[in-house]
């Protein structure tokens, strides 16, 4: 597998997405064949060889899109479900594990082409628990993407060993020593930060967050400053179940006791902070917004984000 390859054509399929949105948003064939196929076969799986792939794979009554065998062709290493591109891959999560459970198929992946995610079938925690990783090109990195797709790449599943889990730069805080003094650099406010997201569309991700009790928090992705944010707020004690549900400006809900939205629907992309939830946002700019909307919502905007050297820093007024 050529990591270099792959990255390019991660950010060719994310192209892709968007471009042709409404052809993939009413079609999973399409969305397969455009989208999900590509990334398949560049991680070594050949689906025109049984031996690696088998589509539409009888599980009982039920079907699976795609049955992937790694050493043996005995059991399927994985399961495959594949969706047309927006679909909300939570919605029938419980209903196939539960197939690929009944089917001894350890792994399970979910796909709409963009958003993909990984569960660990006989984990004995919570469906919800059971991920290994979700990716969402719209927001992840392309070098980030990359390198949490090597849990996917065929060779992976040849052994007898498990998969192997690539190690992210992990989120980290650190507070300053007596007498130490934490230079923001350029750090600026939530607020600036969204007005420059608005103004820029393709921002690149910020790479610090600095907390009112001078910890700072190392980050590489848009998701990660939402996520940072609301884990501080929360382990602060500055959001609490009995606030929720928070609401956006527009009445969604930002933060609430269950993932469920305004309208009864489960979140597209929940994140479980401290017995709450929190719905991953699918850009910069909402990032943006609903971090400052938590902050505001919990009182504390002394919160700042320090950005690359290629941002545009707001004009003083």
């Amino acid at each position: 597998m050529d990591l270099n390859t792959l990255e390019s054509l991660l950010s060719r399929t994310r192209q892709k997405a968007k471009e042709h949105s409404v052809v993939f948003e009413k079609s999973e064939a399409a969305t397969r064949y455009s989208l999900i196929d590509p990334v398949l076969d560049a991680l070594g799986w050949d689906l025109a060889d049984p031996l690696h792939s088998i589509a539409e794979y009888g599980v009982g009554k039920n079907r699976a899109d795609y049955a992937m065998f790694g050493k043996s062709t005995a059991i399927p290493a994985l399961f495959i479900e594949a969706k047309r591109l927006g679909t909300n891959l939570r919605q029938n999560l419980d209903q196939a594990i539960t197939y690929c459970n009944g089917e001894g198929v350890k792994y399970f992946v979910i796909t709409d082409g963009i958003n993909w995610q990984a569960y660990d079938v006989f984990k004995p925690v919570p469906n919800s628990d059971k991920k290994i990783f979700e990716i969402d090109l719209n927001v992840t990195g392309d070098s980030e993407s990359v390198i949490q797709f090597i849990w996917l790449w065929r060779q992976n599943f040849t052994s007898d060993s498990e998969p192997i889990k690539a190690k992210l730069h992990a989120r980290k805080a650190t507070t300053p020593e007596q007498g130490q003094v934490v230079d923001p650099g350029r750090g600026i406010s939530l607020s600036a930060v969204f007005e420059m997201t608005k103004a820029h569309k393709f921002l690149k991700p910020p790479e610090l967050v600095l907390t009112p009790d001078g910890a700072t928090h190392s980050i590489i992705t848009w998701t990660e400053m939402q996520i940072t944010v609301a884990e501080w707020l929360v382990e602060n004690k500055f959001l609490t179940p009995a606030m929720c549900p928070v609401r956006s400006k527009g009445g969604g809900h930002i933060l609430h006791t269950k993932p469920v939205a305004k309208n009864g629907k489960t979140f597209w992309s929940p994140h479980e902070i401290g017995g709450m939830w929190i719905e991953k946002s699918r850009d910069a700019k909402d990032h943006a917004r609903i971090s400052l909307e938590l902050a505001t919502a919990a009182g504390s905007q002394d919160i700042n984000i320090v950005g690359p050297n290629t941002w545009p820093l707001p004009k003083s007024k």
